[in-house]
């Protein structure tokens, strides 16, 4: 779970 934060937070940084 905190994997997968973690993940979505580079994941809208990199769409950004």
């Amino acid at each position: 779970m905190k994997y997968g934060q973690q993940f979505n937070l580079m994941n809208k940084e990199t769409c950004f």
